[in-house]
């Protein structure tokens, strides 16, 4: 939360709790958005009773030394019986002085890679690997100027239900889902169409973020493990198509995810970038990492080509700056959450460790 004035501020707890419960808490202010500061900071309790309904804490007073930013904690101290923690209440004259950050979005952060000059990429190839985190976290590892390809945690299971990777590809022009049904002659240089798909991959239209072709494929990826991801586009009179395969480390072998063609657009693959994007707001005090690694291109004369170079870059937070781009061992990684690193900087030049170049029979790929 930001204050304005400093002082002591009075603040309540929402819960929700079944009669009979009881939780007490230990409050914590921390000025400079580290957990690991938590130790080190005054402790004021709180105590919980259960009504069964929603509730309210007694007040209590928190002392925030200097204007800034401030982050919350609340650590579990003793519960008997289920406890819910709903959010704080800023009370009475404090409001003025003191107000929450409007969401818990974690910082989108990124990495551009620049395709040698002079060079047209053809295919594009990167290995990546997923540390444990939370729910609700995608990792791009191939995006384009066209599209993004990745994996996603939609939840905290570890079932194919729970995890998928993800190829979309934006359309020549927004154009909205009831537009397409239609299949107006209009339409025909603006929107994206599937032509062909791998096994159990989804495909569908999508009209929000743009709009364009979506696909994605149940799979039980792990964390800790490297998959390979796998771009290729070729010319289609004058579009495009742009074609996604993933290769499964249980397996060894590579699946087809989908080929999409999009109208009037240049065969070639610019604008690589790799992000770790929170989407639903839910879990920004979760650190999520993602380790990108042997990253090329392959141009038109069939020569792989290694990517050297990666561009750093985040969006902005209001109060969050809990994030980082390093390289650790063979990889370069994205950090974002968790209120632990706050090294980020943007517009900095990673250089990306040399890699072994892909083993790849492209003639062999599957297609369905």
């Amino acid at each position: 939360m930001v204050v304005e004035k400093p002082g002591v501020k009075k603040l309540s707890v929402r819960f929700t709790a079944n009669k009979g419960s009881t939780a007490t808490l230990a409050a914590h202010v921390v000025d400079n958005l580290k957990l690991d500061a938590l130790k080190k900071t005054a402790k004021v309790a709180v105590q919980l009773e259960g009504t069964g309904k929603p509730a309210l804490s007694k007040e209590i007073a928190l002392t925030f030394p200097a204007a800034g930013t401030y982050l919350v904690a609340l650590e579990p101290r003793e519960a008997n019986g289920s406890v819910t923690l709903n959010g704080l209440l800023l009370n009475g004259a404090t409001n003025p002085e003191i107000w929450a950050l409007p969401n818990g979005n974690a910082q989108s952060v990124h990495f551009g890679y620049p395709v040698p000059k002079g060079e047209t990429a053809l295919w594009a190839y990167a290995e990546s690997k997923s540390l444990p985190g939370p729910p609700t976290t995608y990792n791009c590892v191939l995006g384009f100027g066209h599209g993004y390809f990745g994996y996603q945690r939609k939840t905290a299971g570890t079932e194919a239900k729970d995890r998928v990777f993800i190829y979309s590809l934006w359309d020549n022009g927004y154009v909205k889902n009831d537009a397409k049904k239609v299949s107006a002659e209009e339409l025909r240089d603006l929107v994206v169409t599937t032509v062909a798909k791998g096994q159990d991959v989804v495909a569908s239209a999508f009209d929000h973020e743009g709009s364009g072709g979506h696909s994605h494929l149940d799979y039980s990826w792990k964390d800790n493990t490297a998959y390979s991801f796998l771009l290729g586009v070729k010319a289609d009179g004058d579009a495009a198509i742009f074609s996604a395969w993933v290769k499964l480390a249980e397996t060894g072998q590579w699946r087809f995810l989908t080929s999409f063609r999009r109208p009037k657009t240049a065969a070639k693959l610019d604008g690589l970038y790799s992000f770790v994007e929170d989407w639903s707001g839910s879990y920004g005090q979760v650190e999520r990492k993602c380790l990108y690694s042997n990253l090329w291109i392959r141009n038109a004369a069939g020569k792989w080509i290694a990517l050297k170079e990666a561009k750093t870059s985040a969006t902005s937070e209001l109060g969050r700056k809990d994030y980082a781009h390093t390289v650790e061992g063979n990889s370069v990684a994205l950090i974002t959450g968790g209120y632990s690193s706050i090294d980020g900087k943007r517009g900095v030049v990673l250089t990306i460790p040399a890699g072994k170049g892909p083993v790849v029979d492209l003639a062999k790929l599957p297609t369905k």
